[in-house]
């Protein structure tokens, strides 16, 4: 017996066939993952106006005197070739000339930042790395701050966010950096990923050191405002050629 003549019903009729399957219901707008190659568009929105970020690049000679250490000196930039690097001959062939040399050119690794290079040092001096965890054990108890707080990496995208809404509500684009350099070092040191705890030891640590981190806390600014704080300019300022320009 045939396989068409074991499915096929005695009356000789086929039996029907099968309703098609229902449509998948669609994945919500903006969903991640909703089609292959779907660009989703995040943007961020500032809920204050009020910002105030840490870092250790402008106060680094107000930190080296907070450690007790000397700031150490720049060390000059790596000398760079102008001519291609030839080709890397395995041992035992002869370096034969060539007539199309290697575009490439050795790169110098990048300096290191700042707040790395403070880090090191810190790392390097136990005594000096003691003397200022009890400095800033000794501040961070006696500010009012408990609990925990959101802080934020800072990215280029949050200042396209800032500048947006400060030019919405026609104020200017300006937010404020913190310059004690216990509070930055506390705020660094004690915030893990992005949360700010209270009762977290701090972390004198390369990873740590070497960020910047906003917050929008109002306890937070109200400790930036009461230890010191500078206006940092979201945009540069216009240029002779363009006021000139202007004014015509």
């Amino acid at each position: 017996m045939s396989l068409l003549k074991r499915l096929t019903p005695p009356g000789g009729t086929p039996p029907p066939t099968p309703p098609p399957f229902p449509p998948r219901p669609g994945t919500p707008l903006g969903a991640i993952g909703a089609r292959p190659n779907q660009r989703v568009v995040w943007e961020f929105t500032p809920l204050v106006d009020t910002i105030v970020y840490f870092d250790l690049a402008g106060i680094l000679e107000e930190v080296y005197a907070l450690a007790e250490l000397p700031m150490p000196k720049t060390p000059p930039p790596a000398p760079v070739r102008d001519e291609p690097s030839p080709f890397n001959v395995p041992p035992g062939r002869p370096n034969l000339p060539s007539s199309r040399p290697s575009p490439f050119k050795p790169l110098p690794p990048p300096p290191p930042s700042p707040a790395h290079i403070f880090a090191a040092t810190i790392e390097e001096n136990v005594a000096a790395e003691e003397a200022l965890r009890e400095k800033l054990d000794a501040a961070w108890g006696d500010s009012p701050f408990t609990g925990a707080s959101l802080v934020y990496g800072w990215r280029p995208e949050v200042k396209a966010a800032l500048v947006a809404r400060f030019q919405a509500i026609e104020q200017p684009p300006v937010i404020w950096r913190a310059t004690d350099p216990l509070l930055v070092l506390n705020v660094l040191s004690r915030a893990r990923t992005h949360v700010l705890l209270g009762n977290a030891p701090p972390a004198l640590e390369r990873g740590f050191l070497d960020r910047t981190l906003y917050a929008d806390d109002q306890r937070i600014i109200a400790l930036a405002q009461a230890s010191g704080i500078v206006e940092i300019p979201l945009l540069d300022p216009p240029v002779m050629e363009e006021l000139t320009d202007a004014e015509e």
